[in-house]
């Protein structure tokens, strides 16, 4: 049987605070059997590209990538420079996750509206321009395209060809992008705070697609990144992780895991203590069931037993993603010899 793959990911806010830890956290994870570290990227914070850079440096075989980076704060020939350079630092190792680029933070944070008369729209109309075009220009091509979103005019990067075809991942949230994902990727990245019944869904959809557009099964990798609170004290470790599952079930993207898994929250109550910075509060609104059944936070054993569950549903990669001030120590729990 062919070796369980595990990766790394990370959350802004939780574990690693800093660009230094989150790369040394690479490299734990790399010494402990990790097969895959993905660099998230949100609006205002720490950009993906430099921090992955770092992480290229430090390691020698464990995969790397974005996790993911969206096409209305670069364009095509950005992302193919950006993605062509970490694979040249890392000696062929590079992965590339893209996304929607979340309405709710083009519209909170003012991007792409940095860009004079540019607004956010159409998420899956640019990823199918895009993606076609990054795979043209990560192979040597000069593009000519001109397109609904995108126009290239005798566009090739000045320097040589990836050693390979760059995996490309979509970060995933809703039905069509499973659809789009079936037919165009390599691999979906199923939301924070996912579930079993959840999981199940999108593996049905993603592989009807696959099908339907003549791939072969298996052609797309199922990652799902899972927050990790491990602590002897059960409670604690759940305890923990209540706060981020508040804050991820605030985003209207996550109703389709409530509806999937029959989870019912108080969204407006959770929106109203954010906007009042009264976290606390959302300890209280947070039922240890609803973080049992999203995470796994528990003893070690237990977030073991958590992500072999979600590889029974489908999981084909999990991505942990470890909070709480033993981050390092979520990570060795994990560890796993090479073969």
């Amino acid at each position: 049987m062919a070796s369980q793959r595990i990766g790394l990911s990370y959350v802004i806010g939780q574990g690693p605070s800093g660009a230094r830890e989150i790369v040394h956290s690479a490299v734990l994870a790399e010494k402990s059997g990790f097969d895959v570290v993905l660099m998230p990227e949100h609006y205002y914070d720490r950009d993906a590209p430099s921090i992955l850079g770092a992480m290229a440096q430090a390691t020698k075989r464990i995969r790397l990538g974005t996790g993911i980076i969206n096409p209305f704060s670069r364009f095509p020939s950005l992302i193919a420079m950006t993605v062509r350079t970490l694979d040249e630092l890392s000696m062929g190792r590079a992965i590339l996750g893209l996304g929607s680029g979340s309405v709710i933070g083009a519209k909170r944070d003012g991007i792409p509206n940095e860009f004079a008369g540019q607004e956010y729209g159409f998420p899956l109309g640019h990823l199918i321009e895009l993606v076609p075009l990054i795979r043209r220009l990560l192979s040597g091509e000069s593009v000519t395209f001109e397109g609904r979103f995108y126009n290239l005019n005798d566009v090739k990067l000045n320097f040589g060809p990836s050693r390979r075809e760059v995996p490309i991942y979509f970060g995933q949230q809703g039905p069509k992008m499973m659809e789009l994902a079936g037919r165009l990727a390599d691999g979906v990245l199923i939301t924070l705070c996912c579930t079993v019944p959840y999981v199940k869904g999108v593996v049905r959809l993603v592989e009807n697609s696959e099908r339907a557009s003549d791939r072969k099964k298996g052609s797309v990798d199922f990652g799902a990144r899972i927050i990790a609170s491990v602590s002897s004290d059960r409670r604690k470790a759940v305890r923990r992780s209540k706060q981020l599952v508040g804050r991820v079930f605030v985003n209207p993207g996550a109703r389709p895991v409530m509806e999937a898994t029959g989870i019912e929250l108080d969204v407006p109550a959770l929106q109203r203590a954010l906007d009042t910075g009264r976290y606390e509060m959302l300890d209280e609104l947070v039922p240890d069931e609803v973080v049992e059944l999203t995470t796994a936070s528990g003893t070690e054993k237990h977030v073991l037993d958590r992500i072999e569950e979600f590889r029974r549903a489908g999981v084909t990669l999990p991505l942990v993603v470890p909070i709480g001030e033993n981050y390092l120590d979520v990570i060795r729990s994990l560890s796993r010899p090479r073969a």
